[in-house]
């Protein structure tokens, strides 16, 4: 049953605008949906990025007005938990990816912005069926999120990482997360505010990376403090088929009746850099005839801004 708006967030930057293109076109073609907002960084006049980039945004606005952007910065201005900017500063140079963890944090401060529920989604993943769905999910969770079968059925080392956190948070918070399988944090229900929750586990997130000194544990402190969050929160673990990896499957697929094999894959995620390559071609197998995967819209547009 549909529960209010069906709003979906984003991020991108310059470095993703072919992605935020291929992505933006594939939700078009395939999902109901209210509102669309992008979450853009500000990039000064003097940069030669500056310039490039606002003219993609610019197009990539322009195709419908349910379309809208609003700046990192004046969200995490209004909404980020202080306690949280700080470990960000203070951990950016020994992290992997400072910038990902700052839109990992990024991600907490959403429902308090925005003041109704979300669902987040990467910016390299296509949508292949639709998910609104998970909006009536909102209701009864404050967080909800697939299983992380990128690290379960191809990185090992993944869901050993996250092994560990489960038992470094326990010897700490004894019960406080249970054995389980991680969930990735690419495509999520965000319906109540969880800033506090993930201060807690973004603190506990890095004092494990203190004792860790493994790269992919550097790599994912984002992914394990929301994992924490939703073991503290109400929340939900979605089907697999909202974020299949693009590795179970060929390059290009045959879509079959519904409900049988690749058909029910409604959100691919392509991780690391050969799988953004791959996700260029699988857009255009998949989305280059304008007659599949037609748009679905059912709403009037909506203002634009929060």
């Amino acid at each position: 049953m549909r529960t209010g708006r069906i709003h979906y967030v984003t991020y991108f930057d310059f470095t993703h605008c072919n992605l935020a293109v291929a992505s933006m076109i594939s939700l078009l073609r395939t999902q109901r949906f209210d509102r669309v907002t992008m979450i853009v960084p500000e990039y000064d006049p003097d940069d030669p990025r500056a310039g490039v980039f606002s003219r993609m945004v610019g197009e990539i606005v322009g195709m419908d007005p349910r379309f809208a952007t609003v700046p990192a910065s004046r969200i995490v201005a209004e909404c980020a938990d202080p306690t949280v900017q700080q470990l960000l500063d203070q951990s950016r140079s020994t992290l992997l990816s400072p910038a990902h963890a700052s839109v990992d944090a990024l991600r907490a401060c959403l429902h308090p912005w925005f003041r109704e529920p979300v669902v987040w989604f990467d910016v390299d993943m296509l949508f292949t069926g639709d998910v609104s769905d998970v909006f009536g999910l909102v209701s009864h969770v404050r967080v909800a999120a697939a299983p992380d079968l990128i690290s379960t059925l191809g990185d090992r080392r993944g869901s050993e990482i996250y092994g560990r956190f489960t038992t470094f948070v326990n010897d700490r918070e004894p019960g406080a997360m249970r054995s389980a399988v991680a969930r990735n944090i690419g495509f999520m229900v965000l319906a109540g505010d969880t800033r506090e929750e993930f201060s807690a586990g973004f603190r506990l997130a890095l004092d494990f990376l203190d004792e860790e000194r493994d790269p992919i544990a550097s790599f994912s402190v984002g992914q394990l403090a929301w994992n924490y969050v939703m073991e503290k929160v109400r929340s939900a673990t979605l089907e697999q088929d909202y974020n299949m990896p693009s590795a179970c499957f060929p390059v290009s697929w045959d879509s079959g009746p519904e409900g049988t094999g690749e058909a029910q894959v409604r959100v691919r995620h392509y991780v690391g850099v050969e799988q953004k390559k791959r996700m260029t071609l699988d857009f255009a197998l998949e989305f280059a005839d304008a007659g599949r995967g037609r748009r679905t819209p059912d709403a009037q547009p909506v203002p634009t801004g929060r």
